[in-house]
């Protein structure tokens, strides 16, 4: 009995089966990688979300720290118009106030106005890295059955090979 005829055939079912694993392999692996980079993009998304509220959290201070300031100027002023014995209702001095009143709200409307669009922005950033997660995952899973498919046609491949050795050289005489 020849053992090359043996050989071939063995050779031939086990290189198809390892590529048809391989491919499977490939394709779960895909899958896997993509959902682990899907969980530190969810990381990432839940940091900057952190961070937007505590962006808002530091506006609301700063805004607390703008209407204390004011308030400091505005008694400052009703203590230099004391001193000098003027009213506090003397039409230059709540001039003089409502300057300081309008600057201090613009200030603060300012404040409000920056923190709340850093915020948006990192939750927005945080809404794309999530949304790319998810893509990064749905591509992984659309390559899985192309790589699926590609170790069925491997199979397929295999079983065309066997089937021409054992018609034009089967060593059993078939």
């Amino acid at each position: 009995m020849d053992l090359g005829a043996f050989t071939l055939p063995v050779m031939t079912v086990l290189g198809g089966a390892l590529d048809y694993g391989s491919k499977i392999a490939a394709g779960n692996a895909a899958v896997q990688s993509a959902q682990r980079k899907q969980v530190g993009a969810n990381f990432a998304a839940d940091q900057l979300e952190v961070n937007a509220g505590q962006q808002e959290a530091a506006a609301s201070y700063q805004i607390y720290d703008l209407n204390h300031k004011n308030e400091i100027g505005l008694s400052r002023v009703r203590a230099l118009v004391a001193m000098q014995g003027g009213g506090s209702n003397d039409p230059s001095i709540l001039g003089i106030q409502a300057r300081i009143n309008a600057e201090a709200g613009y200030r603060e409307a300012m404040a409000l106005y920056e923190g709340q669009e850093s915020a948006r922005g990192m939750r927005n950033q945080a809404a794309a890295t999530r949304f790319m997660g998810d893509m990064e995952v749905a591509d992984a899973k659309e390559s899985k059955k192309y790589s699926n498919i590609a170790a069925i046609g491997s199979l397929v491949n295999t079983g065309a090979k066997m089937t021409m050795f054992a018609k034009y050289n089967s060593p059993l005489g078939i």
